[in-house]
């Protein structure tokens, strides 16, 4: 069972990784304002979920 919880969640985190590799094609550059928002955004998302959890 574990297996394949663990195969799903690769499988998530590939498409993540073929979407931004797409959207970083079509921008042109990886420092375009909505990919470093996005990031931003994903750090503060980050360190706030870790505020709760440790």
């Amino acid at each position: 069972m574990s297996t394949l919880f663990l195969a799903i969640g690769i499988g998530a985190l590939l498409q993540v990784v073929v979407d931004i590799v797409d959207m970083v094609r079509r921008s042109g550059s990886i420092r375009s304002a909505p990919n470093m928002l996005g990031f931003a955004i994903g750090l503060v998302f980050m360190y706030g979920t870790s505020l709760f959890a440790g």
